[in-house]
């Protein structure tokens, strides 16, 4: 697990090797061996000096998150976390140098092992992150993290690497004071490390003293107003619980010595790592989404890769993918209505870029060596020599047609044709001058640069080995696909527009705006779902219902729910100019400089005489998202629980520490789904009806959703067809 060396001036190495997995991870294992090598080396007074580095691409990722799902009680949690930390502290006091050579990413435990070391040099890779991370996963850090960053780069800037598990380069890295040094290889790494240790002469890192001085210090006034107005902002309802853990871990921790405050932070840890919230959050965002990830790997391995793809469309999409496409070397040909909106997409590319210079991700060599592959075109001519073609324009399936019809003559034989639709069924799209084998959906979320997850949509002539492409392009750009069948929204839109129109419907039957977004909030989601309309644009929402009216035909909007949604949204744009957030004016005002209202036109709609409870109102946007999420997976849109649980907490923002719209159904019991669902038809009507499936996985003994993969129509024979 750590191989040991020592050199012949008496200075020793270990490096971290787990031989048992693709990465190095803190585990019992591990931890045991540590502990040995520790008590071996401070005993040993001709030492001259220690130096951690890894013979893995990456340092040290942080702990095996196995232990906290099996783990009995929080007291084994707690034991773990005490371990690391006394050894940590062990080679701190030691009295001679600790070095950590940091040769790949250092996350997590990875990260405070290396803060506990008395000097950090890291190789100067864009690829290498350094953070901690554990609040994503509704974790904090246990190895003393909250108590060591803060005392080494002061409490404010720690917070938003503890809170929101902020993430850095080296370069920023070096710039903030997280590392001292920076290296080009690993031999100058190594160098480095040996030359810190040969001129070391204070082996004692004074962290009492810094944290006493530190201007936001619990004990005084400016701490304590830092602090109160932290725990006011994460203290909203349907928040998380871990960064309220963390902010206390530091609070108290920085008003009694590192020792005692490692001891309450591991007490924090254990309280949240052996949580339901923790373990849901775990089982979704890392399990789960490693699977989404890993699927199918060995047929998107040696699948032929895209060198060149064709961008239609220059707009907030357009711009996005083509972004993520340069940035790992891929060639891209972007085309508008003429060639300055082609370029102004081009310079879209190269703002975003920008930014990422100023946040130490990206230099200005690695910018324009990205916008050098990003080429403008106002005629399709210029699409000849892609392989493949992803259309980004207005979710509007004429335009998408004729856009197609056009395109053909230009295209090779064998390129790949995909739309970026967030709803159209894609076999409405195609065309027949292209392979239908060779034409599916693409479904980027916005904005591209944030959002990994990516629904691969499947349709019924889809070739496998175009699938595997696909699926290996987008993993190629570090998202997270989902797989699923063609239909009108595929599963994000129809599952997240449900949830929108429920909002949407209860305010055109008169109940009270604030009672609506506050059941949103409630529930855990970041925005009221009225809020959530403006983000997404109040256009696109009537543009989805209007293009499933078209669908169905003369029977057009047939769900109440949706045609008095379309209803409000066509008010509000038609008569009021209310577009959404981006216009300025939606269910909202959003006045310069000044915090937004609800608008007066949706304040009129509220009638006192049929409101409802807070409770009452959270039921009916909660379980209208479960019950098309199950209704869904009955009609085989998706092939498996774990992959709707994903793209609900990445694709529209479920609250995490349910772990996604399946893994809540669990815990609430199926038969307690079902049962609810049937009040809640009887207080609604239809669309609460609960799908036959719910009935069917009780009579056959199903607990657990994710237990029934093989129930579900699956889409996992692609692998045979």
């Amino acid at each position: 697990m750590i191989n040991i060396q020592k050199t012949e001036s008496d200075i020793i190495t270990l490096s971290i090797e787990n031989k048992d997995g693709d990465v190095n991870v803190i585990n019992e294992k591990f931890l045991t061996h540590f502990e040995t090598l520790v008590e071996e080396i401070t005993r040993d007074d001709s030492t001259k000096g220690l130096i951690f580095t890894s013979a893995k691409k990456d340092f040290l990722v942080g702990a095996d998150l196995d232990f906290f799902i099996s783990a009995e009680n929080p007291l084994d949690i707690y034991k773990l976390s005490r371990r690391l930390q006394k050894n940590l502290r062990s080679l701190e006091k030691w009295g001679k140098p600790v070095v950590a050579a940091i040769n790949g990413s250092a996350l997590g435990g990875g990260f405070e092992l290396a803060l506990a070391c008395h000097y950090r040099v890291v190789i100067n890779h864009h690829s290498i992150k350094l953070g901690l991370p554990e609040v994503t996963l509704g974790l904090m850090p246990g190895g003393g993290g909250t108590q060591r960053l803060p005392r080494l780069i002061g409490i404010e800037k720690s917070l938003p690497y503890l809170l929101k598990g902020k993430s850095v380069s080296p370069q920023k890295a070096r710039e903030q004071g997280l590392v001292h040094a920076l290296a080009e290889n690993q031999s100058e790494l190594i160098e480095k490390a040996k030359a810190f240790i040969e001129q070391f002469n204070s082996s004692e890192i004074d962290h009492e003293k810094k944290a006493t001085a530190d201007p936001h210090s619990p004990r005084g006034k400016a701490g304590q107003n830092l602090f109160a107005a932290m725990t006011a902002s994460l203290s909203y309802p349907g928040a998380t619980k871990a960064p309220l853990k963390i902010l206390s871990s530091v609070y108290e921790g920085m008003l009694v010595p590192l020792e005692r405050g490692c001891e309450i932070e591991a007490r924090y840890f254990a309280e949240l790592a052996h949580s339901p919230q923790s373990n849901n959050m775990i089982r979704t965002l890392f399990y789960g989404v490693n699977n989404c990830k890993k699927q199918f790997s060995s047929f998107t391995e040696s699948a032929a890769p895209f060198k060149k793809v064709g961008i239609i469309g220059g707009g907030i999409m357009g711009s996005g993918i083509a972004g993520a496409c340069v940035s790992e070397g891929i060639e891209v040909v972007i085309k508008d209505l003429d060639l300055t909106g082609a370029e102004f997409s081009k310079n879209n590319v190269s703002q975003k870029f920008n930014k990422l210079i100023k946040r130490g991700v990206l230099t200005e060599e690695q910018k324009e060596r990205a916008l050098g592959l990003v080429s403008t075109t106002d005629s399709f001519e210029d699409f000849s020599t892609c392989d493949l073609i992803i259309e980004a324009t207005y979710e509007d399936s004429e335009l998408k047609k004729s856009i197609f019809k056009e395109l053909a003559p230009f295209c090779r034989e064998d390129v790949v044709v995909a739309s970026n639709t967030s709803s159209l069924p894609i076999i409405n799209l195609m065309s027949e001058d292209y392979k239908p084998e060779n034409f599916l959906g693409i479904h980027f979320f916005s904005p591209v640069e944030q959002m990994p997850l990516v629904e691969v949509i499947k349709t019924s002539k889809s070739d496998r080995d175009t699938l595997f492409r696909v699926l290996k392009f987008v993993k190629d750009l570090s998202k997270v696909p989902i797989i699923v069948n063609d239909s009108f929204g595929f599963f994000t839109t129809r599952v997240f527009t449900r949830y929108i129109v429920e909002a949407v419907h209860a305010l055109y039957q008169g109940h009270c705006a604030t009672i609506i977004e506050n059941a949103g909030r409630d529930l855990g989601f970041p925005l009221g779902p009225l809020e959530i309309a403006d983000e997404v644009s109040l256009n696109l929402i009537r543009s989805i219902l209007g293009e499933k009216a078209k669908i169905n035909g003369v029977d057009g909007l047939t769900d109440i729910s949706e045609k008095n949604t379309y209803i409000v949204a066509n008010s509000l744009i038609s008569k009021h100019s209310r577009l959404g957030k981006k216009s300025k004016k939606g269910f909202y005002d959003y006045p310069a400089k000044e915090s937004k209202l609800l608008s007066e036109e949706t304040k009129r709609y509220r009638n006192s005489e049929v409101q409802i409870g807070l409770e009452q109102m959270k039921e009916r946007l909660l379980f209208i998202q479960i019950k098309e999420a199950l209704s869904c997976l009955e009609e085989g849109i998706l092939s498996s629980a774990t992959e709707g649980d994903v793209a609900s907490l990445l694709g529209w923002g479920f609250p995490p520490e349910l772990g996604g719209v399946f893994t809540y159904c669990n815990e609430i019991g199926l038969q307690e789904t079902l049962d609810k669902l049937l009040e809640l038809e009887k207080d609604y009507g239809p669309r609460f009806s609960p799908p036959k499936v719910l009935k069917s996985l009780l009579n056959k003994n199903y607990e657990i959703i994710h237990d029934a993969d093989e129930f579900f129509k699956p889409i996992a024979t692609i692998e045979e067809s």
